[in-house]
């Protein structure tokens, strides 16, 4: 008896779980939409441009702090769809997941992507981006100046 009991309750809950993760899924979908530009990592800060129908843009950047500027390295296509806390990439035209992120701590101006490399030195880089009005990437030395500003307005 003790055993049925326990089964119609997991039955329960098993449902509700599923639920929650759709829902998150569905407010992260929404809430996803737009440009994100990328902190610098490895010089390198990247914008990606994630539409509402499922394409998304990844503008590539190469920074140069020391002369403080960039250069555009391109841009690469895909499209892409949110499950389980996770944002699928797939490059236009091939069917297998190019990049699979974890999305780490969304909200509607910042967003933490963690990225798995199991064959690589590194196991994991987590690479940060802030919501942004233009295509430009967040090289060290346009983040600084950006603090700055705000500093003088405040």
């Amino acid at each position: 008896m003790k055993k049925l009991f326990i089964i119609i309750l997991l039955s329960f809950s098993i449902p509700s779980f599923a639920d929650k993760t759709d829902a998150k899924d569905e407010w992260t979908q929404k809430t996803i939409i737009g440009l994100w530009s990328m902190m610098e990592a490895y010089d390198e800060a990247n914008v990606l441009d994630l539409k509402d129908n499922g394409k998304a843009t990844l503008y590539l950047f190469k920074c140069d702090n020391k002369n403080k500027t960039y250069t555009s390295a391109g841009d690469e296509k895909y499209t892409y769809e949110i499950k389980k806390g996770e944002l699928l990439l797939k490059e236009l035209g091939k069917r297998d997941v190019s990049y699979r992120l974890n999305i780490k701590r969304p909200s509607i101006v910042t967003m933490e992507l963690q990225y798995n490399m199991p064959n690589s030195e590194l196991d994991k880089i987590t690479l940060f981006y802030i919501k942004n009005r233009e295509i430009k990437p967040l090289c060290t030395y346009i983040a600084k100046n950006m603090v700055e500003r705000n500093r003088t307005k405040n």
